[in-house]
């Protein structure tokens, strides 16, 4: 879970005059129903705080933390910029602007932010592994994975850095070293449905699919409508030819996000297996054309291509599939 520095306490050297006195009170006002989750409520009293004082930084980031709750990202990025412009020294304020940044995948501002604060949270595992996902997102994998190792030197109990730490070892096709690490969160929080995710993600590529299933629906419970575990749901239900649970979930997943490319993916699968397969075909070639790196889409077009009788195009992609390692074309046995 991903959390935002909210400030609690301002203590003010000097207030002289009424409506910074004002400002003041509305500020804790506005603390008191944010720690109510009265979102509303807060927003009111932090936006009354700065209409009485226009240069009171620590409104502006506390209304920013308020908006991210209410997913106006555009309103709390243009807050947290207020904070700092402000207050140049508010690392808070940068500290939650680099996280929305790197949400956002602004990822050089992002880590522009980080390192601009790398200083002053150096004993922070919550630091530290928002900085190393940023770092894995720009494939910077190094700096990134000493960075979420130092995280969970910092706080062994820090489920998520385990998990993302998880994450990069999957990168580096050192699945046994990620599934350690994924069960090692879910034994401190067994209902962290990233790290049920990954496992069964682990599970899929070794295609005992039963497991995968098993620790996807746990993960389902827990966030019932992430698209992520969605999809791959759909994905396993699709590998052991379950056409009419397959296509419940695909059709969820196509309800929340359509435009996602592994629901698009899932959809050329579906049409391969159960549709029209020139369709399918049709579908995962546009989204090659996008996405190259979606995973399993050389296999499935190499699957799709020898159901229609193209061996020549459907080699070219189980080769393609082999060259990039993608665990599955190695599998798929068409005498190419």
């Amino acid at each position: 879970m991903k959390v935002y520095i909210l400030i609690l306490i301002t203590v003010f050297g000097f207030v002289g005059c009424k409506s910074k006195k004002e400002s003041a009170e509305f500020f804790k006002r506005g603390n008191y129903h944010f720690k109510k989750n009265e979102l509303d409520q807060a927003l009111t009293f932090f936006s009354e705080a700065i209409e009485k004082d226009g240069n009171f930084a620590d409104a502006y980031n506390n209304r920013g933390v308020v908006y991210l709750k209410l997913e106006k990202h555009k309103e709390a990025k243009e807050d947290f910029e207020k904070a700092i412009a402000l207050d140049a020294t508010f690392i808070e304020a940068k500290y939650n602007l680099a996280k929305l940044f790197s949400d956002q995948n602004k990822l050089p501002e992002s880590e522009a932010l980080f390192k601009d604060i790398q200083h002053k949270y150096k004993d922070s595992s919550d630091f530290m592994n928002h900085f190393g996902q940023n770092s894995i997102k720009m494939n910077k994998i190094s700096e990134g994975l000493f960075a979420l190792t130092e995280s969970v030197r910092l706080d062994p109990q820090n489920v998520e850095a385990i998990t993302n730490l998880g994450y990069v070892y999957t990168l580096q096709n050192e699945n046994q070293k990620a599934k350690t690490e994924f069960e090692k969160a879910l034994k401190i929080n067994p209902n962290f449905a990233y790290a049920l995710n990954n496992l069964a993600t682990i599970y899929e590529k070794e295609n005992k699919l039963s497991e995968a299933i098993e620790y996807l629906k746990k993960a389902e419970k827990v966030n019932p409508i992430d698209i992520i575990i969605l999809n791959n749901l759909t994905l396993c239900y699709l590998e052991t030819n379950s056409q009419s649970t397959a296509k419940n979930y695909l059709d969820k997943s196509e309800r929340i996000a359509a435009e996602n490319p592994y629901t698009i993916r899932n959809r050329g699968i579906y049409e391969i297996s159960y549709g029209d397969a020139k369709n399918g075909i049709n579908t995962l070639t546009n989204l090659e054309k996008a996405h190259p790196d979606v995973e399993y889409i050389y296999y499935f077009l190499g699957k799709g291509y020898l159901k229609i009788g193209d061996k020549n195009s459907a080699c070219k992609h189980i080769k393609t599939g082999k060259t990039l390692k993608d665990g599955k074309s190695e599998l798929l046995n068409a005498g190419c």
